[in-house]
């Protein structure tokens, strides 16, 4: 099913905000009292919130290139890199 511009980067957004808030309770419940790390709240936002953009950003250019159908010529071009290395391992182990 093809999607939007507007439903791509819906779809992107919400599953970004909920692993946002997903990513701030993991860091404040498990990674801080583990590590005995004292990050202030605020600079822990900030923190998530970088690497929240970048998922914002990758997963809407990622969903576009599906929909474009460049996942396809991607995935050929991985399977004849496969192929190009099962051969020259095949040629080297004889």
């Amino acid at each position: 099913m093809q999607q939007s511009k507007l439903e791509s980067l819906m779809e992107v957004c919400t599953k970004t905000f909920f692993g946002f808030i997903l990513a701030m309770l993991l860091w404040i419940l498990v990674i801080e009292p583990l590590w005995g790390w004292d990050i202030p709240l605020i600079e822990n936002f900030y923190i998530t919130g970088i690497f929240t953009i970048k998922s914002i950003i990758f997963g809407y250019f990622w969903r576009r290139m599906h929909n474009a159908g460049y996942n396809r010529r991607v995935y050929l071009w991985i399977l004849q890199q496969i192929q190009v290395c099962l051969k020259y391992l095949g040629s080297y182990l004889k």
